[in-house]
């Protein structure tokens, strides 16, 4: 199992830094690899919509995100943490989501149906961290569910996601027990062991399905079907029966 922790916030010694860091500690005691990046670190713009990575699933600008594509294809296990700046996920978390527009490949006759690169083979499953300094889940705003369904829809099974509030000045959360032990105690191994059995040979993510974004059941217990037959937002789609997955991915899995 590889573990990678992206961290949307500035401040290195900040919450989402902290309560990241601390997501990753059973994973450590356990002898399990982990990375973390900062995107603050990092030198990279925001997409540019030119859709040069159409054909390849390739992000034609070159700039230091180039140097995380490797690793989040190689993680089985994505930890993803964000401050709340005005309702909403930091821009350098903005910014990283949109750069995997990459991994995305869309039905060439129909662009409400598109499957991602990260969907195919084992199951990845992701964690995710949402901070706040009020005191109401309100001014949140929409940054828990805006990650949910960013990632979400790039194929990870949402398995974690925490809400912290309250927090404003760096560090914060260290004095706050119960912040902290969920932080620690949630154990993915167990989703990771029960699931990467099931191996994947498309996924199709219909746009009609945006109802259900908000929710962090994007596992294979639901398995609701539009019209179309085609499943809902984390269901597997069988390649033989539907029509509209990208070969190109499947060849990768030589299946």
């Amino acid at each position: 199992m590889k573990v990678l922790a992206i961290i949307g916030s500035k401040r290195k010694n900040g919450n989402t830094a902290t309560l990241v860091e601390q997501s990753l500690k059973p994973f450590e005691e356990a002898g399990i690899q982990s990375e973390t990046i900062f995107l603050g670190d990092l030198n990279f713009e925001g997409c540019r919509g030119c859709e040069g990575c159409a054909k390849t699933n390739r992000c034609v600008i070159k700039d230091d995100m180039q140097d995380v594509y490797t690793p989040l294809r190689e993680a089985d296990v994505l930890i993803a943490g964000s401050p709340t700046y005005f309702y909403n996920m930091s821009s350098d978390m903005k910014k990283f989501i949109d750069r995997c527009y990459c991994f995305t490949s869309y039905a060439a006759d129909d662009r409400s149906a598109w499957n991602s690169e990260l969907e195919l083979g084992m199951r990845k499953f992701a964690g995710l961290i949402s901070i706040c300094e009020q005191n109401s889940l309100d001014d949140l705003g929409f940054t828990a569910i805006a990650m949910e369904a960013a990632f979400g829809s790039l194929g990870y099974r949402i398995v974690f996601s925490q809400k912290v509030l309250h927090a404003f000045k760096a560090g914060a959360v260290i004095t706050m027990n119960d912040t902290m032990n969920e932080a620690y105690q949630y154990d993915y191994r167990k989703d990771y062991n029960r699931d990467t059995r099931f191996k994947s040979t498309a996924y199709l993510n219909p746009v009609n399905r945006q109802k259900n974004f908000h929710t962090k059941a994007f596992g294979p217990d639901h398995r609701s079907h539009n019209h179309h037959g085609q499943s809902h937002h984390g269901c597997l789609v069988d390649s033989h029966h539907n029509r509209g997955f990208c070969q190109r991915q499947l060849n990768m899995l030589n299946v």
